[in-house]
């Protein structure tokens, strides 16, 4: 039994470890121990909801085609990689007073209207600190201006055979776990 366990645990890694970089994964693997956390676009197959951009399980090379994004650190961007589910578009940032939703669009300032949201990477820190067009988000319990991180949802929900977990703003500074908010890029 045991070892039956552990083929098929070192099967699942192979398979998951076989994804096709480009793709933007969470550090620490959470409670997907030896699989991780990939950006994900939300639906499967025909049903991709490009409204919704989220955490998912790191999925195998075959599957993996709405996880594959890329950062681009001329224009501060996270974008679809080439050929990809999402190639072309870009993560936009959705954001009333009390949250944010990231989403994926055309992101064509001149032609859409739409304004690719502007997203610096530290590779020391893992943080992906997000910075609004034109707009100073201020800490009121700290009232000088933050940063604000890109964060994993501190707990997983069911996605078929897999896990997905949300992602949202807050200030870099707020996060209790800091697990939450360091990524590892992983490039072609």
């Amino acid at each position: 039994m045991l070892f039956s366990s552990l083929l098929l645990h070192i099967s699942v890694m192979m398979a998951v470890s076989a994804i096709d970089p480009p793709y933007i994964r969470i550090r620490d693997d959470l409670d997907e121990p030896g699989i991780g956390f990939c950006i994900d676009i939300a639906g499967f197959g025909a049903d991709l909801n490009y409204d919704l951009v989220q955490l998912h399980s790191c999925k195998p090379a075959d599957s993996a085609s709405d996880q594959q994004f890329m950062y681009d650190a001329q224009t501060n961007r996270i974008i679809g990689a080439a050929n990809s589910a999402a190639d072309g578009l870009c993560l936009v940032a959705l954001c009333d007073s009390a949250n944010c939703e990231f989403k994926l669009e055309y992101g064509d300032a001149a032609t859409t209207g739409v304004q690719c949201a502007a997203i610096e990477y530290s590779s020391t820190s893992g943080e992906l600190r997000y910075y609004p067009g034109g707009i100073v988000i201020v800490d009121t319990l700290n009232p000088q201006v933050t940063a604000q991180c890109i964060v994993a949802s501190p707990s997983s929900e069911p996605a078929g055979q897999w896990l997905k977990r949300r992602i949202f703003l807050q200030p870099c500074r707020r996060v209790q776990l800091a697990k939450l908010k360091e990524w590892d890029i992983i490039e072609a």
